[in-house]
């Protein structure tokens, strides 16, 4: 068969969406010649169709050492890059691609998010408007606009053009979830009428979408004005039939992390920081700011509280520390998840962890003395970012078990944290992070900083004057307030994280006791807390 006819061939099967025939007919074209631009580049289309993104950074940056100048691979990558929330790259090969053809409307969008995370928010705003131009009308790239508004806290501005919108489009759900998160919704608000507008009088989605996200949408759209409102349990009939859809997309395999978190304490234990106490075990910088949680539990606050001090940057959630774990195993172990070759590793290597983990922060971030990674799954590596960055400050923040566990729930992530479908799992996760948290309290004591969410909205200058001391830093708390207001937020509380700081959510879980009965029986072994841990 000719090459043309070959990748023809490839291409009918692309359009049938059988991707797997695709993707086996173009591996073996590329066997034959492994130098095929065209085949490279419809093998990394295919990589990405199939949810593949690391193998489609392969293919396209080898596609992009034998054509540096190839647009459409640098356009790829920037997509690749922004999905995978890898922003610096994202930025480099959007601006390259760009530079070779301007009109490449991925990379627009893949750049102005890059914009966004930099805190450039004009130039992520003029670059979304300039993606408007090229595509006027296109529905995806609006919504990618309102996002960016939302995110620089335009909300009158992002509210205005999604009733616009609305009115053209009034079956994108998603269009509602935007104008939901924009605001806090009032009885006399029409917006909340708008969304209302979705049902009928027995609480029923009038012609309920085909696309499974999209009644996600609409159903956690009607939760957040229903809750919004006081209408607890009507609101979480909503949020129930969203989070029933989501758990048939996704798994979570408990007993897995049950094991990861076990292996992880048994190399990490006492005798392993004893041995190395007097050890130059890792890089000695003091820059990072580990702030280690469960998800919804107030980092995003904390994080804008502690960098309104001149010399710490807010670097957001840094997916480096699981990254590098996963490459130590592939390299002293079987694969990725062999935490069995942690026992390998000779001393050296964990200085060169910690080395990476600042050269690849330090890419992503404005210099400055000091930033702070708020990724919250890096609570169960905490002795992994110990052993490579000795001298990091890592703070523990703590909410109240329930209230913490009904915000995670009652958030859409369109991505991980496949626990937060169901109570059953989500109490079982909140429990094994509860437990991974002791052991690291146990093995590394006083090193943790220890902070209340609810002493952080009850009083925050006190909160913040003891985490100076702790810190070695001095804090203004005038500039606090100056803070929350401006700059991106890239976080699913996006209006109420710019709003003053409260104490609103503290108990509000109190009215739902009834509802949330699975998710209290799954959190017994940790709340109420057994008299001894009180």
């Amino acid at each position: 068969m000719r090459s043309t006819d070959s990748l023809d061939s490839i291409r009918r099967l692309v359009s049938q969406e059988r991707f797997s025939e695709a993707a086996s007919q173009c591996l073996a074209r590329l066997r034959e010649e492994p130098g095929d631009i065209e085949a490279n580049l419809l093998y990394g289309k295919l990589a990405i169709h199939m949810r593949r993104p690391q193998e489609a950074i392969i293919i396209f940056r080898k596609l992009l050492s034998f054509a540096p100048d190839h647009a459409d691979a640098h356009d790829h990558l920037a997509y690749v890059y922004s999905y995978l929330a890898d922003h610096f790259n994202a930025r480099r090969h959007a601006e390259a691609a760009l530079r070779l053809s301007p009109q490449l409307l991925e990379s627009r969008l893949a750049l102005g998010s890059a914009y966004l995370v930099d805190g450039e928010g004009a130039a992520a705003l003029d670059m979304f408007a300039s993606a408007r131009k090229l595509a006027p009308g296109n529905i995806a790239i609006e919504r990618s606009y309102v996002d960016a508004l939302l995110q620089c806290g335009e909300f009158e501005q992002a509210q205005t053009l999604l009733r616009k919108l609305i009115d053209r489009h009034p079956r994108n759900m998603f269009l509602y979830a935007l104008l939901a998160r924009s605001q806090k919704f009032t009885a006399k608000s029409a917006d909340a009428r708008l969304v209302y507008s979705l049902i009928n009088d027995r609480d029923e989605l009038l012609n309920p979408p085909d696309d499974a996200d999209a009644e996600i949408a609409a159903n956690m759209s009607l939760h957040k004005v229903c809750s919004d409102l006081g209408e607890n349990a009507r609101a979480f009939t909503f949020l129930t039939r969203a989070k029933d859809i989501r758990k048939t997309q996704t798994s979570y395999d408990h007993g897995q992390n049950v094991a990861m978190v076990e292996q992880l304490e048994t190399f990490f234990d006492e005798a392993f920081f004893a041995m190395h106490q007097d050890a130059n075990l890792g890089y000695p910088s003091q820059a990072p700011i580990f702030i280690t949680c469960m998800p919804r539990s107030g980092s995003t606050l904390l994080e804008r509280v502690l960098s309104s001090h001149p010399d710490v940057v807010a670097a957001g959630e840094l997916p480096l520390a699981a990254g590098l774990l996963q490459e130590v195993c592939a390299r002293f172990g079987k694969n990725q998840d062999d935490l069995s070759a942690l026992q390998r590793l000779p001393a050296d290597v964990w200085s060169q962890i910690g080395q990476e983990y600042l050269k690849r922060a330090r890419n992503r971030i404005p210099d400055s003395p000091f930033f702070i990674d708020k990724m919250p799954s890096n609570f169960l590596l905490i002795g992994f970012i110990r052993a490579a960055l000795p001298q990091a400050k890592i703070i523990h923040l703590q909410r109240h078990p329930v209230a913490n566990c009904l915000s995670i729930f009652e958030t859409n992530f369109s991505g991980g944290h496949p626990y937060a479908n169901d109570q059953v799992w989500l109490g079982q996760f909140y429990t094994l992070y509860r437990r991974s948290m002791q052991h690291w309290q146990r093995v590394i004591g006083d090193d943790i900083i220890q902070v209340s969410y609810e002493e952080l909205v009850n009083d925050t200058a006190g909160t913040l004057e003891r985490l100076g001391q702790q810190l070695s830093l001095e804090f203004d708390p005038s500039r606090i307030s100056s803070s929350q207001q401006s700059g991106h937020i890239l976080t699913a509380s996006l209006w109420q994280a710019r709003q003053p700081i409260h104490t609103g959510s503290v108990a509000r879980w109190q009215h739902l006791e009834a509802q949330l009965a699975p998710l209290l029986e799954a959190l017994s072994p940790v709340w109420p807390e057994p008299e001894g841990d009180r």
